[in-house]
């Protein structure tokens, strides 16, 4: 059995081996064609399954290698992951990714800012304040509280046209969310009218596709800041004081639109 050095690359989907490791008569025809981290491509001579023993336990398994021509003497044969991992080389500690995906920080993201037009011919609505059941008061201040820490709403103090009511919504665990009741605001709006995809437009894009991931935007609208005259527009009167979201308010028939169209 020769000794070989081999480099680990865990990026790599194969094997390689160079020509001078292998005999004529162990190398098998290949369709396969090789892409570099740079994206060269390079045609294998062929294949080969060799037994390729592990130095650190001793343990002997068959490798299929992918053959090509002689690398000069700057470069190494390579074991790709799926090698390494049977041969216990390295091993993937999914654990570790997750822990680390949790100890990051939240944020919100950027997506821009939007700016809101309403109709001139609309009358804007002063309305009063909706009272908060009396089990609710106290995480209500609170959640408020936490909404102007993120950024998201901002205490107001001036006369502003639109005064829009608050609406909470207990959720299962306890906790709140607190948003606008889009009706009288949503009737003065003016929209950007566009095709919203549908499942006709999307299939065709699809076709070769084998992998599939379903991710969901935490928040999403606020992801989207408005603009001074916007955000006024979007007042609104709880009581514990006024208050204008900084970004786009939950349950806002707009906001649905403007993020799809993002």
């Amino acid at each position: 059995m020769k000794k070989t050095k081999f480099q680990i690359d865990t990026g790599a989907d194969v094997n390689t081996i160079g020509r001078r490791h292998v005999f004529t008569q162990q190398i098998k025809p290949t369709t396969r064609e090789l892409v570099m981290w740079n994206g060269a491509k390079v045609k294998p001579l062929g294949q080969a399954s060799l037994r390729t023993k592990n130095p650190r336990n001793g343990k002997v398994h068959d490798v299929l290698y992918t053959v090509v021509e002689n690398y000069n003497d700057a470069m190494m044969d390579l074991l790709g992951l799926e090698t390494l991992q049977e041969m216990d080389l390295v091993e993937i500690k999914h654990n570790n990714f997750i822990a680390q995906m949790h100890q990051s920080p939240e944020s919100i993201g950027d997506l821009g800012t939007a700016s809101l037009t309403t109709d001139p011919d609309v009358t804007s609505r002063a309305l009063p304040c909706r009272a908060v059941p009396l089990a609710l008061p106290e995480r209500v201040k609170a959640e408020l509280t936490s909404l102007c820490t993120r950024g998201i709403l901002e205490p107001v103090h001036k006369p502003t046209d639109w005064v829009n009511q608050m609406a909470v919504v207990e959720k299962k665990n306890g906790a709140v969310r607190i948003c606008i009741n889009p009706q009288p605001l949503n009737k003065a709006l003016k929209r950007e009218n566009y095709k919203m995809p549908i499942l006709d437009d999307v299939l065709p894009e699809l076709q070769s596709s084998r992998l599939f991931s379903k991710l969901d935007v935490r928040e999403a609208f606020y992801h989207v800041k408005l603009d001074e005259k916007s955000a006024d527009l979007t007042t609104m009167i709880t009581p514990f004081g006024r208050y204008r979201w900084k970004r786009y308010p939950l349950d806002s028939q707009l906001a649905a639109k403007s993020s799809k169209e993002d």
